[in-house]
């Protein structure tokens, strides 16, 4: 059985992803740039991949007899857990010599 997601959550969590896979991007920028003596001149291109957001699941082997008939009444909301939620950007920075 899969839990799913609103469209307003899985779209919240998908931004966030890609804030925080962002802001990763940026912060290895400015590392190499600190590492190699140079100054980031800005951003060329970036590109995303690999974003997902896949909502928790449930084995059914193992719910009961009970939870069968509990199924045939009325629906109740589930906060099914975690979600799995990737994103990976690839982020290309221009660079100038600070000598």
């Amino acid at each position: 059985m899969d839990f799913g997601l609103t469209d307003e959550t899985r779209a919240e969590l998908r931004d966030q992803a890609l804030e925080e896979a962002l802001a990763n991007a940026d912060d290895e920028a400015r590392y190499i740039a600190e590492n190699r003596n140079v100054t980031i001149t800005g951003t060329k291109s970036v590109s995303t991949r690999n974003v997902d957001v896949v909502a928790a699941t449930a084995d059914r082997s193992y719910m009961t007899e009970a939870d069968d008939d509990a199924a045939a009444g009325p629906s109740t909301d589930i906060d099914s857990g975690p979600a799995r939620v990737t994103a990976s950007v690839d982020a290309v920075y221009g660079f100038e010599n600070t000598d």
